[in-house]
């Protein structure tokens, strides 16, 4: 790469779940030979909801330890569910499983990038005609229009468990 003057970096990890991503992606960035062609550290959130703060958190303190970004790059609960459980889409529930995943790849593991998985097709936040906008739409609009490019996130809590506190500063 270096020699074809290439300055393309790989993601490092890019796991897909939360669960052993600092393990693995370390592994990778104490490679001396390959660190020059690392970039962000990244991993899928599959099946990571019941997965606890700490192991999210192992991600952010990586990516501190090593200087790299993180990204969440593809940000959803369950990769099957467009076959399991399509009706779910539509729901609050899913609306609420959705705005739970980004708040822990944001606030625990330190996210600077997090990416829904497809906005219509499998993974829909809007009707096939687009006519019906989903809340699950409405949860991603709010963090693309609030936290956008160079906000830093900044800590928030509530002493009420249903709400999700996240906030940042441009």
């Amino acid at each position: 790469f270096i020699a074809e003057g290439n300055s393309v970096k790989w993601l490092t990890g890019d796991t897909y779940q939360v669960k052993g991503t600092a393990a693995y992606a370390k592994t990778i960035l104490d490679d001396a030979g390959a660190r020059p062609h690392l970039g962000p550290i990244s991993f899928h959130t599959w099946w990571s909801e019941s997965i606890p703060a700490s192991d999210w958190q192992s991600i952010a303190t990586l990516a501190k330890q090593y200087g790299k970004q993180v990204w969440a790059t593809e940000v959803g609960y369950d990769a099957t569910a467009w076959t399991s459980t399509p009706w779910i889409f539509p729901t609050w529930q899913n609306a609420r499983r959705i705005a739970m995943t980004y708040h822990k790849a944001v606030k625990f593991a330190g996210a600077t990038a997090g990416l829904y998985w497809q906005y219509q097709d499998d993974f829909p936040l809007m009707s096939a005609d687009t006519t019906d906008q989903y809340y699950a739409y409405h949860v991603v609009k709010q963090l693309v229009e609030n936290f956008g490019k160079g906000t830093t996130i900044v800590g928030a809590t509530s002493d009420t468990s249903s709400i999700l506190a996240l906030a940042g500063k441009a």
